[in-house]
């Protein structure tokens, strides 16, 4: 649980570090980094703009399945999380 908490703290630095780098040291945002980056467009409030949480998950892929077997992933992880278990389920063919 440690190690996760850990884990979680450093994302959260990592990405907030990453959203930081997005503005100019004024604190406005840096629209030619953003227009390089793609990222100009994007619906954002940027003044807002910040990682305030970070969740740890399982990713489980099955095979035999495409990416659009929304309901039997859904289902899955459903029935997961009923038991507690924070998975995403990815299908794949």
């Amino acid at each position: 649980m440690k190690e996760d908490l850990s884990k979680t703290l450093e994302v959260q630095k990592k990405i907030n570090s990453l959203i930081r780098s997005l503005y100019k040291e004024s604190g406005d945002v840096d629209t030619t980094k953003l227009k390089e980056l793609g990222l100009d467009k994007e619906p954002v409030y940027w003044r807002a703009l910040h990682c305030y949480y970070v969740k740890i998950s399982i990713v489980a892929y099955i095979r035999g399945t495409t990416p659009y077997t929304t309901r039997l992933k859904d289902w899955l992880e459903d029935k997961l999380a009923e038991e507690g278990y924070d998975v995403v389920v990815v299908p794949e063919w």
